[in-house]
């Protein structure tokens, strides 16, 4: 099973002038990443490629901390893509303040949580195969696993999702 699903997200900072995908589609930012492999190398490139933005992509930073320093610190004004629970959990205010502008969401399904476009807005319908399979990982943004034999019911359990939802489970995991 999975706890979450995640929705990935790109953004850039509200001052930065770009304000949509089709903006990206215009002229380049340079956009804060991590490694070839990550999210925020990998799905950049995609878009770069399948739906024509122009997503300057830097690597060498070294985790999600270091991109949003980045972005403090007017070295890059885009990411593209970090999971929606890192941006809350290192940067809880940026969304609510406004500090950024959401360009997409990316996932399998669009999330009501966010008033961002869905990356399949962008996609063209015979790329559409390739896109989910990368994006198909997020399926599975938080597993957990049960020894064999464990009823599926126990997994959807009240106690189960309470417990997950517990003050003393999220602080002790944050």
């Amino acid at each position: 099973g999975t706890m979450d699903s995640g929705t990935r997200l790109c953004f850039t900072m509200a001052d930065s002038g770009i304000k949509t995908i089709d903006d990206l589609r215009q002229r380049k930012a340079i956009t804060a990443a991590t490694a070839a492999g990550s999210s925020t190398t990998d799905y950049s490139w995609f878009m770069n490629a399948l739906a024509g933005t122009k997503f300057d992509v830097v690597t060498g930073y070294k985790g999600p901390g270091d991109v949003f320093l980045a972005l403090e610190r007017g070295e890059a004004t885009t990411v593209c893509s970090l999971d929606s629970a890192t941006v809350n959990a290192l940067r809880p205010d940026w969304i609510s303040s406004g500090k950024i502008t959401l360009l997409m969401q990316a996932g399998l399904e669009p999330s009501p949580r966010f008033k961002a476009p869905s990356m399949w807005n962008y996609i063209k319908p015979e790329d559409k195969p390739v896109v989910e399979l990368i994006v198909g990982q997020q399926f599975f943004g938080r597993p957990f696993f049960a020894p064999p034999g464990t009823p599926p019911q126990a997994m959807r359990s009240e106690e189960h999702t309470s417990e997950l939802q517990s003050q003393s489970t999220i602080s002790y995991a944050v």
